[in-house]
């Protein structure tokens, strides 16, 4: 493997296949990330992105604590006793290249990604605020609307990626509380029948 992909392997998340996955990965942020971008173009007086309460420089604070909590909790998942996370789904298959993966493969590579993308958000951030009197200068050779046009281009970059963060988060947090932990079901031969009684998991 090339270096340079090594280095961004922890986007291979991203390229799980799911149905469900699909939502949180996308739609979720990218509804949430319009959301704002509106609610910046609505208010009588938007919100600050630079300087000391800006929005840059809250959420830089905010994910700098949650880069430890991320790195913790790959390590812990690594090492983490339980059978059930060994195994394959018993509803939805988990799949990357087409071949399905464990839950504790999907959980490596989620807080692999979840670590990484924290970790360049903090940088964009920590740079943007660095630059910020560059910028403002830039901001003074053009025009009201396009430096208007430019903030809510970044903005909503910005918050896709810092959506996708939260929402991938809460769903790894429910997986680890709640999902790894449930009886798996056994099916038997007859199709949609179980030896518990019960029907095949929608989800995974």
């Amino acid at each position: 493997m090339h270096i340079i992909a090594k280095l961004f392997s922890p986007l291979n998340y991203l390229r799980i296949c799911n149905s469900q996955k699909r939502l949180i990965d996308v739609f979720f942020p990218l509804t949430l990330s319009l959301l704002i971008c509106v609610l910046y173009t609505i208010l009588p007086k938007p919100f600050s992105i630079l300087g000391e309460k800006g929005v840059l420089e809250s959420i830089s604070g905010f994910l700098q604590v949650l880069v430890g909590f991320y790195i913790a909790a790959l390590g812990a998942i690594a090492t983490f006793p339980n059978k059930n996370i060994d195994e394959l789904t018993d509803g939805i298959p988990i799949k990357l290249d087409n071949e399905e993966i464990t839950r504790r493969q999907f959980l490596s590579y989620m807080f692999g990604y979840l670590a990484f993308t924290s970790f360049i958000l903090v940088l964009l951030s920590k740079i943007i605020v660095v630059i910020e009197p560059s910028i403002s200068l830039w901001a003074q050779n053009l025009g009201v609307h396009v430096v208007f046009l430019c903030t809510l281009v970044f903005l909503f970059f910005y918050f896709m990626l810092f959506n996708s963060l939260m929402f991938t988060t809460l769903f790894g947090l429910y997986y680890l509380t709640e999902k790894i932990h449930e009886r798996k079901t056994f099916f038997d031969g007859e199709l949609g029948e179980a030896d518990s009684g019960e029907t095949e998991p929608e989800d995974y």
